[in-house]
């Protein structure tokens, strides 16, 4: 299949055997031009073979065991070859061995896509041992508050097993209630005229009795979010042991009832355990998230709005909040609060906010102050708010109130383009367009 990406053109081949390949490009436009390139070659080198040898039941047993010893590869190419001591053998060689050492290659020879490989290994057979059985009921692994039973038997009569406990030496069979813990039984026997000495050891694990517990957090076994004021309720519960009721690590009383301030609160309950009981916890959490914050901006007695005032009069601004740090700006520049000022005519923004704390959250709000300014009659007697969007004003010269002129102009209080309205001399008339 032949793909393009950008101008990298590819062709996918299916599995090739392992070789060296020759290869060519042709290509042709769409004017019909055509070209090749050289001759390339690629090669695909033969795959690793690899080969295993396994024996079964293991590669050291006891003599009249019966054994099997496999060979294999790790592709289906290879032909696997066994010999024992140089001597080919079946695969896999299967029978009773007499007590000796055996040298097994397991082998195969090369093929048009795989090497050659081989592995080596070594049964051994060894005399007859004595077996010996160690027996624990109700189980090897059990909860405590059951009595263990262990027992040890041996494969022939001429064996004396011995039975020990963490190296004491115990009764066989035995019977005794244990605490929860590990124990290592071994079970010995000495070397008698037809067999060798054994010994067999095995591990008795008595589990801890499960203890649990319960937390429930205003009624419910989950996480709880609430707001700042809410009354909470955390209770815990548990079984077999006494169960402790922890907040952020420390201690509390159970139930922990109470309103608590604003943030994360991590609620565990927990059994310690001991000995013989398992330990246990469940943690929940509670996050108690910030009320709304309320902030208010006071200008000149009008709250939360905006206000406006004549030229000269005194601007008193003062801002007050639920809770947290006020900071008060009057144009980006940080003021007193209660801000009182004589200000000049123009536009004010006062920005106030609030940085909350734990409990409530952070707040702001934002008002304009207004400040209108006083002008005069000086277009030639002509008083200037009269003066409407059609009247074509040249050569005179505002005397005082040169910012927010359009507050004076009819129908103008809102516009910031006096020029599409008015003419004005530049060399005599100077008029700030910005509006209220």
């Amino acid at each position: 299949q032949l793909t393009k990406t950008g101008d990298i053109y590819n062709r996918t081949l299916g599995a090739l055997a392992a070789a060296t390949y020759t290869y060519r490009w042709h290509a042709n436009d769409t004017s019909g031009n055509r070209n090749s390139s050289a001759t390339l070659n690629f090669t695909i080198d033969k795959a690793v073979a690899a080969m295993f040898l396994t024996f079964s039941p293991s590669s050291t047993v006891t003599y009249n065991a019966s054994t099997t010893t496999n060979c294999s590869a790790n592709n289906a190419q290879s032909t696997p070859a066994l010999t024992r001591n140089l001597a080919s053998v079946s695969i896999p060689d299967t029978g009773i061995l007499a007590a000796g050492s055996y040298d097994y290659a397991c082998t195969a020879a090369a093929t048009q896509n795989y090497t050659s490989a081989s592995t080596t290994g070594t049964l051994t057979v060894n005399r007859g041992t004595t077996g010996l059985n160690i027996t624990l009921t109700p189980a090897s692994a059990f909860t405590y508050g059951s009595s263990a039973n262990a027992s040890c038997t041996a494969n022939n009569s001429e064996a004396n097993a011995t039975l020990f406990r963490n190296n004491a030496s115990i009764t066989n069979p035995n019977a005794t209630l244990l605490a929860a813990a590990t124990y290592n039984y071994t079970c010995n026997t000495t070397q008698t005229e037809n067999y060798t000495a054994a010994s067999t050891s095995t591990l008795l694990t008595i589990s801890k009795a499960a203890t649990n517990t319960s937390l429930l957090l205003n009624g419910s076994a989950a996480n709880l979010t609430v707001t700042y004021g809410t009354t909470t309720n955390a209770t815990a519960t548990g079984t077999n042991l006494t169960v402790t009721l922890y907040r952020n690590g420390t201690n509390v009383t159970n139930p922990d009832v109470g309103i608590l301030s604003g943030g994360l609160y991590n609620y565990t309950a927990s059994i310690a355990g001991n000995e013989n009981f398992t330990s246990n916890s469940t943690t929940f959490f509670l996050n108690v998230t910030q009320a709304a914050n309320s902030i208010n901006l006071t200008i000149n007695g009008l709250t939360n709005t905006n206000a406006t005032v004549a030229l000269g009069t005194q601007s008193n601004v003062t801002v007050n909040a639920t809770s947290g740090n006020i900071t008060l700006t009057r144009n980006g520049v940080t003021a007193t609060n209660p801000d009182l000022a004589n200000l000049t005519a123009g536009t004010y923004e006062y920005i106030a906010s609030t940085t909350g704390n734990g409990s409530y959250a952070s707040a702001s709000t934002t008002y304009r102050l207004y400040i209108k300014p006083t002008l005069t009659n000086d277009f030639n007697g002509t008083d200037l708010t009269t003066v409407n969007d059609t009247t074509n004003i040249t050569n005179y010269t505002l005397i005082a109130g040169t910012s927010n002129i359009t507050w004076a102009l009819a129908n103008l209080s809102n516009d910031t383009n006096l020029s599409q309205h008015i003419t004005l001399n530049p060399s005599n008339v100077s008029v700030n367009s910005t509006a209220l």
